[in-house]
């Protein structure tokens, strides 16, 4: 699948590093990853932390999926909000999704202390902005949900929001715990750290995942560099594009496109604490800072057709943008200089699919869909950790196929 277009800002911030696997001869490790983006990365990362042997696919070069099209605000917050979701599942199962959520800002931050290297990621406080007077009623019951399981939340008036952040809106909901990040860095970074425990990288090399149903362990496939790699388990880390050869995903899933940018940069902090900014609209309009001192939105969110239909709606979908950023942000001086679109998917409940499916045995999937991908991916690498190399994660029941 075709997943972004050609010119997203973040490859621009790092050079692609070159990971030298051999991929001739006979290979065999425990776990075998498909797919080498941010999520693939997280995976290869705990499992190889945890002891396992790992090899990591991907048919194209490292991070170039969907992961340079990520605009990387990393929340607690899923899209579907904690009183929504408690409806739809239940207080238990709402309460304790929200608190893994947040645990997994927590444990991705140890992580990135644990690799060392220099990831541009920044703790922010969030901004989840009224867009009409009704969303501040929301807004309300939405806090009381927070404050009850211990997640501090704010309610800002309209006059407060002015007053603090110098942002003209019906209110908002302050969060004190949010972060940004650079997503090609941390990829990079993780992938190294991966290696130096022993995982194998392999790049540029693909495998056949159709015939998975039924196989007898351990798997065994034939690489495209004429070597062979068996292994005992399968994480499928494919992003968006797993839906293509997993038609049973399909079902659970619809596909997005999604369009950002990334300005010109600017001199000064262009709101206070460049807290992270996304709105109650639907598809809601968000924004964040970068290291350069860019500012980067994003949103206005369209059914996928075609890439080339996508694609072609980039520059109407970026004047809008910068209407809007112009509208939070007065100032003539603010211009676009990366826009790009990419394709997502999102869930009907907002959460991702995480584990085993009756299907595929021995197969597991990471597949952090929705607006918080990052961070559903952070919990997606310790609970696939934690199947494989000890007792299940507390949170493995949260987001199984059959929930």
């Amino acid at each position: 699948m075709n997943l972004r277009s050609a010119r997203p800002y973040w490859p621009k911030t790092s050079r692609r590093p070159s990971f030298t696997s051999v991929s001739r001869g006979k290979l065999g490790v425990d776990i075998l990853i498909v797919g080498a983006g941010i999520t693939g990365a997280l995976v290869a990362y705990e499992l190889s932390k945890a002891g396992a042997t790992v090899a990591i696919v991907d048919r194209r070069p490292i991070a170039s999926g969907s992961t340079p099209a990520s605009t990387a605000l990393l929340q607690y917050e899923i899209d579907t909000s904690l009183v929504k979701l408690s409806r739809l599942l239940g207080k238990t199962h709402a309460r304790a999704a929200y608190s893994a959520s947040r645990q997994a800002l927590r444990d991705l931050e140890r992580v990135c202390e644990e690799i060392g290297g220099d990831v541009d990621l920044v703790p922010r406080r969030s901004l989840h902005l009224a867009v009409k007077p009704k969303d501040v009623r929301v807004f309300k019951e939405e806090v009381s949900a927070r404050r009850m399981i211990g997640i501090p939340a704010t309610i800002l008036s309209r006059n407060e929001l002015a007053l603090q952040f110098g942002i003209d809106r019906p209110g908002a909901i302050l969060s004190q715990e949010a972060f940004e990040v650079n997503p090609i860095k941390l990829t990079y970074h993780l992938l190294r750290a991966a290696r130096d425990r022993g995982a194998i990288i392999l790049p540029r090399t693909t495998l056949d995942t159709s015939s998975l149903i039924g196989r007898a362990r351990p798997f065994r496939f034939k690489l495209n560099g004429g070597g062979r790699i068996s292994a005992n388990r399968v994480v499928i880390a494919t992003g968006y594009e797993t839906i293509e050869e997993f038609g049973e995903v399909s079902r659970l899933s619809e596909l997005r496109s999604t369009f950002a940018l990334a300005t010109t940069p600017v001199r000064r902090e262009p709101w206070p604490e460049s807290a992270l900014l996304w709105d109650a609209g639907d598809p809601y309009f968000y924004a964040r800072t970068t290291a350069d001192g860019r500012i980067m939105i994003g949103g206005e969110d369209e059914p996928y057709t075609t890439p080339a239909a996508r694609d072609a709606l980039i520059a109407s979908k970026s004047r809008v943008l910068m209407k809007k950023l112009r509208e939070l942000i007065p100032s003539s001086r603010l211009r676009p200089e990366f826009c790009w679109a990419g394709t997502f998917a999102q869930t009907e409940d907002g959460l991702p699919y995480i584990g085993q499916h009756r299907r595929w045995p021995g197969v597991s999937f990471a597949l952090g869909y929705g607006g918080n991908g990052i961070t559903f991916s952070v919990i997606a690498a310790k609970i696939i950790a934690a199947a494989a190399t000890g007792p299940p994660h507390a949170a493995a029941q949260l987001f199984r196929f059959n929930r």
